[in-house]
């Protein structure tokens, strides 16, 4: 089961274009003007991070094996999901080269790009993700060391059962 936000979106009220306002005073990405959503979006970012998180743990990647897009944030998210699960994968790779060309389109199939509202989300939750990120690979690596534990004292207890 994936994990869906429901942030409302906002639409720009010069241009009627739809956008995560993820933070105060944030520009349309496609006309500059400053957004006037009163707060309702600001916590993206930290909601964005927790999905991600619970995907990485539930299927070992931030992409969900299935995923419904009904909604801008939905699409938002899976260009999200697919973005850092390749720059998490592939260390050589990093997230500023991974954004270039990256668009996204109006919701009625008229794609705009504005590289500096693409660029500052996708480095907010990289900011956000990365201590995040880290816990987990120390958990990861815990849970390794105590199932090797394990198998090794059930050797030693088979061991000695054998040899009584």
């Amino acid at each position: 089961m994936s994990l869906h936000l429901r942030t409302p979106e906002y639409i720009c009220k010069n241009c009627s274009t739809p956008f995560m306002a993820y933070w105060a005073n944030l520009e349309c990405p496609r006309c500059a003007q400053p957004e006037e959503s009163q707060g309702e979006a600001y916590i993206f970012i930290n909601n964005q991070v927790w999905v991600m998180m619970g995907h990485k743990r539930k299927y070992n990647q931030f992409t969900p094996f299935g995923w419904y897009t009904g909604c801008y944030c939905d699409q938002l998210q899976w260009l999200i999901f697919r973005v850092f699960d390749f720059v998490y994968k592939n260390k050589e790779s990093n997230l500023e080269d991974q954004l270039k060309g990256v668009s996204m389109d109006d919701g009625e199939g008229v794609k705009f790009t504005n590289d500096k509202y693409i660029y500052d989300l996708f480095v907010a939750i990289d900011q956000k993700l990365k201590p995040e990120f880290e816990k987990y690979i120390i958990e990861k690596e815990q849970e390794a060391i105590e199932k090797e534990n394990r198998r090794f004292i059930n050797r030693i207890k088979r061991f000695f059962k054998l040899n009584k």
